[in-house]
């Protein structure tokens, strides 16, 4: 069995403990989960984030990338987030992505999750490309000024189109004491460089569906925003690595290595994650396959990648605690 043991930059400061993140561990993302007339599903939607409760995620996140909610209108994600409040009671810390064409639609949702109960927000830059980083950052500057909650940036060029460096994310947070999270989707090196160019001054949320969660936590990151259909597992291998036992620590890096190829598979494309990790989703919670679709434009579905997921879904079993 291969086992990770090399030591990290950041390790004892972070797994051991000993750096202060308000918010921490993994918010797995809930999906969409659509009814076979196309709208949300109420009761798979409810379904799914009691099952995120259930497993002992440290919180849960919304109208991110996995939410589909670049294919929400306004009012589907106003409906969603008043869904999740209702059903989430504050049993967990909430965050939610702020998406939105305009300064004005991203403050109305944020005020609107403020009001729902979430304790964080990730504002995602507006959906165009071709915009100086001096304009996109004087684009997050107007919105932050009129949000009072903690506040992340999502870096994620590849899937998003744009994004702030890192110089210009530390200037926006010497001028917004709110600024204090940032969410990118990155490998975990690239983490680290990140972690060395801001001085650390931010608490970091890795994404990529946890495909590099041990070496993320290692380089500085204070947790994980994955989709909803690997979470239980995600969430113990982050337990196991905060552990003060070395042989716990050792359990959790190999239980990542057996998961590591089933997300490599999924992170191969943000199609492939939406088209494929609903249904395992769906399939682990005995949801109707019709949960599962994706909202166009999505990626094919093909017997290859069936058969994968129904291996994969044999393998690991129901999603429980």
């Amino acid at each position: 069995m291969f086992i990770v043991t090399q030591t990290y930059r950041g390790l004892e400061m972070d797994l051991n403990g000993r750096r202060d993140h308000q918010f921490h561990g993994v918010y797995p993302m809930l999906f969409a989960l659509f009814a076979p007339d196309g709208s949300l599903d109420r009761e798979a939607m409810r379904r799914q984030l009691n099952a995120m409760v259930d497993i002992g995620s440290h919180g849960i996140a919304v109208l991110g990338l996995a939410t589909e909610s670049n294919k929400l209108s306004l009012a589907e994600r106003q409906l969603l987030l008043e869904w999740v409040s209702e059903d989430l009671g504050g049993r967990l810390p909430l965050s939610v992505t702020i998406p939105g064409p305009n300064i004005a639609e991203q403050v109305a949702l944020a005020k609107q999750a403020r009001s729902c109960g979430a304790q964080w927000l990730v504002l995602q830059p507006p959906p165009v490309t071709g915009v100086s980083e001096a304009s996109l950052a004087g684009y997050f500057s107007s919105v932050l000024e009129k949000v009072d909650l903690p506040t992340g940036l999502q870096i994620a060029p590849e899937y998003l189109g744009n994004a702030v460096s890192a110089a210009t994310a530390l200037e926006l947070a010497r001028r917004h004491a709110n600024l204090s999270l940032l969410k990118v989707e990155m490998s975990a090196h690239a983490v680290a460089g990140l972690l060395r160019e801001t001085n650390e001054k931010f608490t970091v949320f890795n994404g990529m569906d946890g495909v590099d969660l041990p070496d993320s936590m290692r380089a500085g990151c204070a947790g994980c925003i994955p989709g909803a259909e690997l979470a239980d597992y995600l969430v113990k291998i982050f337990n196991g690595l905060k552990s003060d036992r070395s042989d716990e620590r050792q359990a959790a890096d190999e239980a990542y290595v057996r998961l590591a190829p089933l997300l490599t598979f999924m992170m191969d494309s943000l199609d492939r994650f939406l088209v494929y990790g609903k249904r395992l989703l769906c399939d682990r919670l005995g949801l109707p396959v019709e949960n599962a679709s994706v909202r166009s434009p999505a990626g094919a579905i093909d017997a290859e990648g069936e058969a994968i997921v129904s291996h994969w879904s044999k393998s690991i079993g129901r999603l429980s605690a």
